[in-house]
């Protein structure tokens, strides 16, 4: 920091200027900027220097910090996805058993009417065809009985598609 220190003394007719040559880097208790570098003295400049890279290492560290941070946040939105589409997936099966249940309760209710003493009909008539029907079905279930009794599986097929088609 090749510099001089100016010192300016007004006199009544005339100006006079003292200067000193200042070394560079030379700490020279003055606080004057190198005309070079625009650097302080040396004593504050290695000072200014240690507070930036501090500055610099917090910054990295509260980076640091954000990154983790929003890793996080990105891990539980994963799992927010994911429990969400277990939901779904759940919903779906629901929905699944819903229809079931419907479908089951839909063929039930024409089971209930085959099989319940209690008849809907309004005439005498109707009564005896619905008894006729279920005749008919006793009828098939013994040709189909006689006809497999050997095979149990085959039976037990033939009553599950029975009960089925009700």
């Amino acid at each position: 920091m090749n510099t001089s220190i100016s010192i300016t003394l007004p006199m009544i007719a005339t100006t006079t200027t003292i200067q000193f040559s200042v070394g560079h880097k030379q700490n020279n208790g003055c606080n004057f900027p190198c005309v070079h570098c625009d650097q302080r003295n040396l004593l504050q400049t290695n000072d200014m220097k240690k507070e930036k890279i501090k500055i610099k290492k917090d910054v990295s560290d509260v980076k640091d910090e954000v990154i983790d941070i929003t890793d996080e946040v990105m891990g539980v939105k994963n799992k927010m996805i994911d429990i969400t589409d277990e939901v779904i997936d759940i919903t779906d099966e629901v929905m699944g058993v819903k229809n079931k249940v419907i479908d089951i309760t839909d063929e039930s209710k024409s089971l209930y009417k085959f099989f319940s003493p209690i008849s809907n009909a309004t005439s005498q008539g109707e009564e005896n065809n619905e008894s006729s029907d279920s005749e008919d079905q006793d009828e098939s279930y013994d040709v189909v009985l006689t006809k497999c009794l050997t095979d149990i599986s085959e039976i037990v097929q033939y009553l599950k598609e029975g009960i089925i088609d009700y």
